[in-house]
């Protein structure tokens, strides 16, 4: 899987940046670095983006899906939780791929907070081509549906739980603002207005999400991890993490990787 299977050039990465954070970064576990579970993705969740199915896809149907930066080779460092795997089974159109997802990614966070700052989504090959022979062409269009289609699910369940948690000696009051508002946001719906994005979205924006191109060939598997900052500007939740991309200057190919490690293990 791309996501990594023990395979030795993640976890030579993950722990590389791993000691970098700890050494130079000074982050100790129960004090600068806080957790409550952990993750294994501390130690090499790394993946490569298919550049090369990218490409055969533009060619093949005229659509303008570009990897994270054209013709250069990008590093992206996010701080995330997950992965959140999307099983599929029974989608077989554009639309069909956005609302699963949508669903899906109603969860980042919790199903009830509003105003997630970002989202890594890894798209698997199938779903690339399924969204691809529906006529979604770049990733920029299925980053906006996706954020006006979870938009249009958020407010069918989250205003009420939002307000009473505001309002805890009213909840008769957040109930009935929660309903009313709900009702408000569905008929913005019915009419084609996306629910109330504008005010109360479930991520800041579009630019929220991050997609990735990548996976096996076989398999509706897509993914999607949850960054940690929520709220918006101004607020002391917001952008907890920040992905940042970085493009690679002479990055090294196959072959000097490999003259690398063999170097490596001849000197242990």
């Amino acid at each position: 899987g791309a996501l990594g299977s023990g395979t030795r050039g993640n976890a030579t990465m993950g722990r590389c940046l791993k000691l970098v954070l700890a050494i130079i970064g000074k982050a100790k576990l129960g004090g600068t670095e806080s957790t409550t579970l952990g993750t294994p993705m501390k130690y090499g969740f790394c993946v490569a983006e298919n550049e090369e199915l990218l490409q055969k896809v533009n060619a093949e149907m005229g659509c303008n899906w570009a990897p994270l930066e054209p013709e250069s080779s990008v590093t992206l460092i996010s701080t995330t939780s997950g992965p959140h795997q999307v099983v599929d089974f029974l989608t077989r159109s554009a639309d069909g791929v956005i609302n699963l997802l949508a669903h899906s990614l109603l969860s980042s966070y919790n199903y009830y907070a509003p105003f997630v700052n970002e989202c890594v989504v890894f798209l698997s090959p199938e779903h690339l081509e399924t969204l691809s022979s529906g006529g979604v062409r770049s990733k920029e269009e299925l980053a906006r549906r996706l954020w006006k289609r979870c938009n249009q699910l958020y407010v069918s369940s989250a205003f009420v739980e939002v307000l009473k948690s505001q309002l805890p000696r009213f909840p008769i009051l957040a109930i009935i603002i929660g309903n009313l508002l709900r009702l408000i946001g569905s008929l913005s719906n019915l009419f084609g207005f996306g629910g109330l994005g504008k005010i109360l979205p479930k991520f800041n924006s579009p630019s929220s999400f991050r997609i990735v191109v990548t996976g096996g060939e076989a398999g509706k598997f897509s993914s999607f991890c949850p960054g940690f900052g929520v709220g918006k500007p101004g607020m002391p939740t917001y952008a907890l993490s920040k992905a940042v991309s970085r493009r690679v200057n002479n990055p090294m190919t196959q072959e000097d990787v490999q003259k690398r490690f063999n170097y490596l293990e001849g000197k242990i």
